[in-house]
């Protein structure tokens, strides 16, 4: 099954190159079109969880992430000299 094919057509409409998601809920083999998934999944309890959709076009890095916090959760990448993080 396609990730959000709304959000997916909505992205590509607008020609959006990064998004950043809160609160996914996303499960196992969700899929993205022409965007890369990159997830973030809460480790306790259920629901929750981040991601960025980043275009095929568009070369990212994963930023390591920063000591463990009980009350927050975060990603971040870099976009050529950009950081882009979700928190």
């Amino acid at each position: 099954m396609e990730f959000g094919e709304k959000i997916l057509d909505w992205l590509e409409k607008h020609e959006i190159k990064v998004a950043a998601l809160q609160e996914t809920k996303l499960k196992a083999g969700s899929t993205c079109g022409n965007y890369t998934l990159f997830r973030k999944d809460r480790e306790k309890n259920s629901g929750g969880g981040l991601a960025f959709l980043v275009h095929k076009s568009i070369q990212f890095e994963k930023v390591p992430d920063p000591p463990p916090d009980p009350h927050l959760e975060s990603q971040t990448i870099k976009v050529d000299n950009l950081l882009i993080s979700n928190i």
